[in-house]
């Protein structure tokens, strides 16, 4: 798979970044030769601390949580992750997102309090907001 991104790479002038439905730990510095490559996405498939210890510490993460850790979840779990989170990307660059957030009660508004409640545990979490 590899020298097609070179060949995308070549005619591109570079690739800033790869989606993969998978673990891409394996293959994180063969990205990282890529020019413009500026970081790894580290979704469920990928175990975080193995991915962060792999990746060049000049590399962004792009950390994407499943929608069932925003809707599915207890407060005290939702910190609970964003705390390991923070503490295995000390001193990285990283960001954390929940995207693809869908309906998954039947009362909308339920689903729209549980991802006020993620934003508000993530800003003080992340951000440090008590």
């Amino acid at each position: 798979m590899f020298p097609y991104y070179k060949e995308l790479e070549e005619y591109h002038g570079g690739i800033g970044g790869i989606h993969s439905c998978g673990s891409k730990v394996p293959f994180q510095k063969q990205f990282e030769t890529l020019k413009g490559f500026g970081g790894h996405e580290i979704n469920h498939w990928t175990d975080l601390e193995d991915a962060v210890e792999n990746a060049s510490p000049d590399k962004y993460l792009g950390i994407a949580i499943l929608n069932a850790d925003v809707l599915l979840t207890t407060k005290e779990q939702m910190e609970t992750e964003l705390r390991r989170i923070k503490k295995v990307c000390e001193g990285r660059n990283y960001s954390v997102a929940a995207t693809a957030i869908e309906k998954v009660h039947d009362d909308m508004e339920y689903d729209m309090r549980q991802v006020q409640i993620w934003l508000e545990i993530a800003k003080k979490v992340l951000r440090n907001v008590e």
